[in-house]
């Protein structure tokens, strides 16, 4: 049967560099998300000249500008693998042989796969018990606590535990691309 083959691992090139779809997707969708600095720099502006020039300062500017720049921040573990430009000891790397590489990297996929799984598993935990709360007068998901008082805590805990599981499902692609 001539149809694609479902099981095997989708990948493109970019240069002399194997690309998978989602790395693709994970990248572009990166720099779209990379806009929301410019936002954090726009309403902080805004509140400066509330506050200094109008003499009214905002309340929510605060609590948007940290959500908003958590937010971009979490994407950055899974935009960095994906273009394949986080940090590496690249000085003790490339001096050893293709044993310690190859064992350091196991060691790497290893440890990571561990360190995200119970990351994810943790920000879902409380995501959901943070975003499913109700009491006698309806629905009250856990909130900032300040003076504008919003509901973002689950919901940035929901988007930091989809990036875990983005960052982990490029571990074990590049784990796997790695061994064929």
């Amino acid at each position: 049967m001539g149809g694609p083959n479902p099981t095997r691992l989708t990948v493109l090139w970019r240069g002399s560099t194997l690309r998978t779809r989602l790395n693709c997707f994970i990248e572009q969708s990166g720099q779209m998300i990379s806009v929301l600095f410019a936002v954090v720099v726009a309403i902080t502006c805004y509140e400066v000249m509330m506050r200094y020039v109008f003499g009214s300062p905002t309340s929510w500017v605060h609590e948007l500008s940290i959500a908003v720049s958590a937010v971009a921040f979490a994407y950055g573990g899974p935009f960095a693998m994906a273009s394949d430009s986080h940090l590496r000891i690249g000085v003790l790397y490339d001096r050893e042989g293709t044993l310690v590489r190859t064992v350091g990297h196991c060691l790497s996929i290893f440890a990571g796969t561990i360190y995200l799984s119970a990351l994810a598993y943790a920000f879902a935990i409380q995501a959901f018990e943070g975003i499913w709360v109700f009491d006698e007068t309806g629905w009250t998901p856990e909130t900032t606590g300040r003076v504008w008082d919003v509901p973002l805590p689950p919901f940035l805990r929901a988007f930091f535990a989809l990036c875990c599981l983005l960052f982990l499902v490029q571990l074990l692609l590049s784990a796997r691309s790695r061994r064929h």
